[in-house]
């Protein structure tokens, strides 16, 4: 069993649980339009320049560390870690980043640069663009000592490092871990996006008659977990494997579906237990398709359903923890949020999209992160008397 002590974020619409929860309340997004040259709306995280890393770490300043920075001293977080240091000992407590891009803006400054201005030495660029640069800086600032790993599987990478944190701890390598889904923005992927056509010029509106596409942000997602019994737990999980196209997902879901059926098992309950899902719900016209088919072949027509990306943007590695981290707060507050720009449902879905947000208290909650290549993870949420 693998409980969830405490959490922390800083996304575009808050810094911290309490201002994430009053946005999601009142129906305050965080996007607001790009300055750069693309026409679109982005989802920044406000503050992270006045940010400043511990005097020792400052070789690894760069915005992605300054995000993690940011939620680390958010919602008591490091307070949870110390505390959990001092009864399972630093080499018990292991350390999961889900990354899309991890540090990659830095090596785009440093390229802009390079023209007056040589690279510098390898070890300061290692420190804050290479992909595993911002677990390691986590591990020295938090002072663990457990096994670390970044995973980078796209859009599901966080979801599925919560997975690896339960079977790390599943099989005592582990006492506890602190489980991250960070991802600040860069170019590399605003203008990969915009070459397959899926940035949008508006604020994005996931399952819209008229959607255009996505709008990126960036957040970090914290949480500490144990398999000593907490508030909240990680009820079930399931994995699949599309290989159907490199970027397209299955037209009818079948690896979405796979992935939200083997969590049901894992969980011992049935689709009807489900109270709300958390869709990926990105506003791309395939993506929403291809998600409201899984859902509705696998679900009763009445749950719920629906996206926040119209308050984060899609945060793309960090989009799994922050999609578990927004069903614990709904858990915690019993106030399902409603699909943020959403005016007209798509009239060819069939699942309920939520255009109001709703109130009531479920039992579980489904939370659905999908990637590029077909990665596809579904988490189950529930409090600890689920």
């Amino acid at each position: 069993m693998l409980y969830i002590h405490t959490f922390s974020a800083t996304a575009s619409c808050g810094r911290g649980c309490r201002e994430l929860q009053q946005a999601l309340f009142e129906g305050r997004s965080g996007l607001s339009p790009w300055p750069g040259p693309l026409p679109t709306y982005v989802g920044t995280v406000a503050g992270l320049d006045a940010v400043r890393l511990p005097v020792e770490l400052q070789a690894f300043d760069c915005r992605n560390n300054r995000l993690a920075e940011q939620a680390v001293r958010t919602d008591q977080f490091e307070s949870a870690v110390e505390a959990a240091v001092n009864r399972f000992g630093p080499s018990r407590i292991g350390l999961i980043v889900g990354t899309s891009s991890s540090g990659i803006a830095s090596l785009e400054e440093a390229y802009c640069r390079k023209r007056t201005t040589p690279f510098g030495s390898s070890d300061r660029l290692g420190k804050t663009f290479e992909l595993h640069a911002t677990t390691d800086y986590l591990q020295k600032r938090l002072r663990i000592s457990g096994p670390a790993l970044t995973v980078s599987s796209a859009c599901s990478s966080s979801a599925q490092s919560l997975v690896l944190a339960h079977q790390w701890i599943e099989r005592k390598w582990i006492d506890a871990a602190v489980v991250a889904g960070i991802e600040s923005l860069c170019m590399t992927a605003l203008f990969g996006f915009r070459a397959l056509n899926l940035i949008a010029p508006t604020p994005c509106r996931p399952f819209d008659r008229n959607r255009a596409g996505i709008n990126l942000g960036e957040a970090a997602a914290l949480m500490l977990v144990s398999n000593q019994p907490g508030p909240w737990r990680l009820a079930g999980y399931g994995e699949s494997s599309d290989a159907y196209h490199i970027t397209a997902p299955h037209p009818d879901g079948e690896g979405a579906r796979l992935a939200m059926s083997r969590a049901l098992i894992l969980a011992g309950i049935r689709p009807s237990d489900i109270g709300y899902i958390h869709a990926h719900g990105t506003g791309t016209r395939l993506n929403d398709v291809s998600e409201d088919r899984a859902i509705s072949r696998l679900f009763p027509p009445e749950i719920p359903v629906s996206s926040t990306k119209g308050w984060t943007g899609h945060t793309l590695g960090a989009a799994g923890m922050m999609g578990a981290l927004i069903s614990l707060l709904t858990l915690e507050s019993g106030l399902l949020p409603r699909t943020l720009n959403t005016e007209e449902r798509d009239p060819c879905l069939k699942s309920r999209i939520l255009l109001e947000s709703e109130r009531t208290r479920p039992h579980y909650i489904l939370s659905n992160a999908f990637g590029f290549g077909g990665n596809n993870c579904a988490l189950i949420l529930a409090g600890a008397d689920a």
